[in-house]
């Protein structure tokens, strides 16, 4: 059970920590450098709703990282948080496909991202498997 217990530290904190990086002054002029060669109408109303749509997934992820610091003081009971998280890699993994290849986000960058959802997933198949190994 001390795999899942801290699978759910490190994750609760790597998630929680993405919140101020999603912050409206703290994103949006990294935006350009994400999306390069494309108008983004910095100057408009648009670009501020973009912005205030990230915070919203920033606040879902920190969410769920609070969730799983919750849950890692019981990780057999809170074991169910696991496959949650798993889920939502898996879903980000889709989306930096889908951004890379028809929303001309930077290659490097979703690489990167896909590696982090990637390293999140198997580790957390690891503490899954190795939680139910110790009779949760």
């Amino acid at each position: 059970m001390k795999f899942a217990r801290n699978w759910m530290i490190v994750t609760g904190i790597w998630y929680v920590s993405n919140l101020p990086q999603l912050w409206p002054s703290v994103f949006g002029p990294m935006l350009p450098k994400l999306y390069p060669g494309i108008e983004l109408y910095q100057a408009e109303p648009v670009f501020r709703l973009m912005t205030d749509l990230w915070l919203f997934v920033g606040g879902t992820i920190a969410s769920i990282g609070v969730v799983n610091l919750w849950g890692a003081r019981n990780p057999a009971k809170y074991l169910a948080l696991i496959p949650v998280a798993i889920a939502m890699e898996v879903y980000g993994t889709v989306w930096d496909i889908y951004s890379i290849t028809y929303s001309y986000e930077a290659p490097v960058v979703g690489m990167f991202t896909i590696a982090i959802h990637a390293i999140i997933i198997v580790s957390g198949i690891m503490a899954w498997r190795a939680a139910h190994k110790s009779g949760a």
